[in-house]
């Protein structure tokens, strides 16, 4: 079952990993977010997890090792390039994320239960160093107050 609920979000996504799967699909606006870590956080997951889309989608004969090669091919394929023949970051990760909205790219997935599992686990630890670290701080406010 898919829920849309535009506009309804929590003020403060605690796992980084949601809110760049978030970025990714749109559902953060993207005068909010920054196209360039958006679209290398998406080109990095498709580069592990569909790798054949991308080759397919942008024609690449050879994988590209890192997001950061793969934004330089998408670039320099698509004509983002600027003087000095440098590739345009920003305009290539445009590309790349209208794109992957569109579903031009393929039918992906940006989690899996798996993944959400490990990431839950790991908030699970940064949501208890903070609690103590709460409570430390409390406790040496609570000391330096009675004098």
């Amino acid at each position: 079952m898919l829920l849309d609920t535009p506009g309804l979000l929590w003020p403060n996504v605690e796992n980084k990993n949601s809110g760049y799967r978030l970025a990714t699909t749109g559902a953060i606006k993207d005068t909010a977010i920054n196209h360039e870590q958006i679209a290398s956080f998406a080109a990095e997951y498709l580069l592990h997890h569909y790798p054949d889309y991308l080759k397919a989608r942008f024609q690449l004969e050879i994988l590209p090792q890192s997001e950061h090669e793969l934004m330089n091919a998408i670039g320099k394929s698509r004509g983002c390039l600027r003087s000095g023949g440098r590739v345009d970051m920003d305009k290539v990760s445009k590309i790349v994320l209208a794109e992957l909205r569109a579903g031009t790219i393929g039918r992906i997935s940006l989690e899996t239960p798996a993944m959400m599992e490990q990431e839950l686990a790991e908030l699970a630890v940064i949501r208890e160093e903070k609690e103590a670290k709460k409570k430390a701080r409390k406790q040496k406010w609570k000391g330096s107050n009675q004098i």
